[in-house]
């Protein structure tokens, strides 16, 4: 029975071959770039998890609809992953009346009690021009589901 002879790359390259290795290679790329987008946005998210801050709030204050005052805040501060220290302006403005400016400082943080459950806790001092200073306490809990 005589020898069969096979083409020298028959069996190793071929149409069907050609289009499954580009195939593969169009699939690895794509994983490539997946994974290096994977790693770009937890780069940049490294960045919000501790460091400097600035932060700006205003809380106003109504009776039923009559509206009392507004208090403007600017502070800036740094932040750990679970705890923060800030400070800076707060601008006080009542309803008809003369706008005050203080300062504010907040400390605060919170603890994993246990993988549902979160304890928070922050005090806060504001100096006052004309009273003497006020000074916060906050204590919570917080059930993730």
């Amino acid at each position: 029975m005589p020898l069969r002879r096979t083409p020298p790359l028959s069996g190793v390259v071929s149409s069907a071959g050609f289009i499954l290795s580009a195939r593969n290679i169009r699939i690895k790329m794509i994983k490539s770039t997946i994974a290096a987008l994977a790693a770009s946005t937890s780069l940049v998210s490294g960045a919000a998890i501790a460091g400097p801050y600035v932060n700006l709030e205003v809380n106003s204050s109504y009776t039923g609809t009559d509206y009392t005052s507004s208090a403007t805040e600017l502070a800036v501060g740094w932040e750990g992953s679970n705890w923060f220290a800030q400070g800076g302006g707060l601008i006080t403005q009542p309803d008809g009346g003369e706008s005050t400016t203080d300062f504010i400082g907040k400390v605060g943080g919170d603890v994993a009690f246990t993988d549902a459950v979160g304890i928070y806790g922050e005090f806060s001092v504001q100096t006052k021009e004309a009273t003497d200073n006020e000074y916060g306490v906050k204590l919570g809990t917080k059930y993730t589901f």
